[in-house]
C-alpha cells in the first residue's frame, strides 16, 4: 500500500519475479486495506512474537 496526502489517491503495488503492477482503483486499495487490517488484528504483538519464534525453533530441532 502506498498512501499519499489528499488529493492523491492511495494505490497498491504488487511485485512478482517478472514485473510489478499498480492497482489504482479506490475499491482495490480499500480491499487491500481491509486485508491488511485483518492481518494486523490477527498478528501477535512484537512482545509475543519473539517467544513464539523461539518455541518454533525448539520444535523444529527436536
Amino acid at each position: 500500500m502506498l498512501a499519499f496526502p489528499d488529493p492523491t489517491p492511495d494505490l497498491v503495488w504488487l511485485e512478482n519475479p517478472k514485473n510489478s503492477v499498480y492497482l489504482e482503483a479506490p475499491d482495490d486499495a480499500e480491499n487491500y486495506r481491509e486485508v491488511f487490517d485483518h492481518l494486523r488484528a490477527c498478528a501477535l504483538s512484537p512482545a509475543e512474537t519473539r517467544p513464539r519464534i523461539a518455541q518454533i525453533i525448539k520444535e523444529l530441532h527436536r
